[in-house]
C-alpha cells in the first residue's frame, strides 16, 4: 500500500505539508505523520497484509469495530492517568475517514491519532515494569470504564 492512500486520507484533515513516512503493515497499514510546526500523528489505514481465506474482512477492520476503540481511546484520555493515543476528528467531524481505492474495489477506512513518544523493550521486563503494567492494566478493566464496545462472540462451532 503505497502513501497515495495515505495522502488522500491526510487531505480531510487540517494538516498542510505534513511528512508521511511509512511505518509497518500487518493488522492495518500506518504511517507517521509530522507537520511543519511539529505535531506528531500516526495514520492507520484498516487495511492489512492478511485476508481471510473467505475474502471477507477481518473483524478489527469492520467500522463499528475501529469506531468502538476509538471511543475507548477517547474514554481512557478523558478518564484515566493512562498515556493513550488521542483520536483525531477529519473535518467533517468524523473520527473515521472513508478514502477510495480502486485496487481493494471499496472504500477503506482511515484513523488519525496523536503520537505517543515511547519505546520497544529490548529485553525481557523486569519485575517493576510488569507491576507498573498490572497497575495500568486494572485502570482499564471494563467495570471501571463503560463505553459501548463492538465485538465479535466467536465459538467453537463457528
Amino acid at each position: 500500500m503505497n502513501t497515495k492512500i495515505a495522502q488522500d486520507a491526510l487531505s480531510h484533515y487540517d494538516l498542510p505539508n505534513a511528512q508521511v513516512v511509512f511505518i509497518g503493515q500487518s493488522q492495518n497499514t500506518t504511517f507517521r505523520v509530522e507537520t511543519l510546526t511539529g505535531n506528531k500523528f500516526l495514520l492507520r489505514i484498516h487495511a492489512g497484509i492478511g485476508a481471510n481465506k473467505d475474502g471477507s474482512q477481518d473483524v478489527w477492520q469492520e467500522l463499528p469495530v475501529v469506531q468502538s476503540e476509538l471511543l475507548w481511546l477517547q474514554a481512557l484520555h478523558r478518564d484515566t492517568p493512562v498515556r493513550v493515543p488521542q483520536p483525531v476528528r477529519n473535518r467533517s467531524g468524523k473520527l473515521v475517514t472513508k478514502v477510495s481505492n480502486p485496487a481493494f474495489h471499496k472504500l477503506l477506512s482511515c484513523t488519525l491519532l496523536r503520537w505517543v513518544e515511547g519505546e520497544h523493550l529490548k529485553a525481557e521486563p523486569t519485575p517493576e515494569q510488569v507491576r507498573v503494567l498490572g497497575k495500568l492494566m486494572a485502570q482499564l478493566h471494563p467495570s471501571r470504564h463503560p463505553v459501548a464496545v463492538a465485538v465479535r462472540l466467536y465459538s467453537s462451532k463457528s
